[in-house]
């Protein structure tokens, strides 16, 4: 298993949540949608081993991104001297030494817990029907693996935006202060990549220093999240009360 793994198929953490807060008819509907994309996959049995194949081999390979956050004290140590290589592979560049393995090991393990405990939190903060509520769990699971994760490519703070977006039509969540904290998130990720991405590769302090804040700041909101949604009394969303998004059709 590995960590880009984890990252890459996020979607698939928000099925329980999503199924947990969905009313019976919209299970029914997911699961006959569900077998209605598995089904034609069965023609196909005998290729999907090599695909799985490919596909976890190709991440199981990877080393630590040197965007991820656990390859920021690495940086900082290869700019004090400690001996290690910058390699590209993969289509990302990573860094690579007698060292990387075990952090491989241990992001793997984190990132699995941090899924799965992140998950359970999210069903057991909501009720059955409450599904514009669910965003705010689904925000928490995806913030937090992303937090851990060996792999954090730019584009992944679009999905973040995404799913900020529904929480702040939610009420209730305690989460629309700590959502604000996206804007500097982006500022910071588009300021290293591209504007600073070869300095980084050089070890430019300042660089180093974007990138570490960009870090520190996604993993304060992972546990900001996490906190106040394990902290709510009741059910996120107490009472289903959600805000009303305005229709613009009704605007005009």
């Amino acid at each position: 298993m590995s960590a880009g793994i984890l990252t890459k198929v996020y979607p698939i953490y928000f099925i329980p949540v999503a199924l947990w807060s969905a009313s019976r008819k919209s299970r029914v509907l997911f699961c006959l949608g569900a077998l209605w994309l598995v089904v034609p996959l069965i023609g196909f049995g005998d290729s999907l081993d090599d695909v799985a194949r490919s596909v976890l081999g190709y991440h199981a390979h990877r080393s630590v991104q040197i965007e991820s956050s656990w390859a920021t004290p690495l940086l900082i140590a290869m700019r004090s001297g400690y001996e290690s290589t910058i390699t590209l592979s993969f289509g990302a560049f990573h860094i690579v030494d007698g060292i990387t393995p075990a952090l491989k090991t241990a992001a793997n393990i984190v990132s699995a817990l941090v899924a799965l405990g992140t998950t359970l939190l999210a069903i057991r903060r909501l009720r059955t029907g409450e599904i514009q509520q669910a965003a705010a769990g689904m925000f928490m699971i995806l913030v937090a693996t992303m937090a851990v994760g060996l792999v954090f490519s730019p584009q992944f703070i679009i999905w973040l935006f995404a799913l900020g977006a529904a929480v702040l039509c939610a009420r209730d969540t305690g989460l629309r202060a700590p959502i604000l904290a996206l804007v500097p998130i982006a500022l910071l990720t588009q300021l290293v990549y591209p504007f600073l991405y070869d300095r980084l590769l050089q070890l430019d302090p300042v660089a180093i220093f974007v990138l570490a804040t960009r870090n520190i700041l996604v993993i304060a909101l992972a546990v900001v999240v996490t906190w106040r949604l394990a902290t709510l009394h009741g059910s996120v969303g107490a009472g289903g009360r959600v805000d009303q998004v305005p229709s613009l059709a009704g605007e005009l």
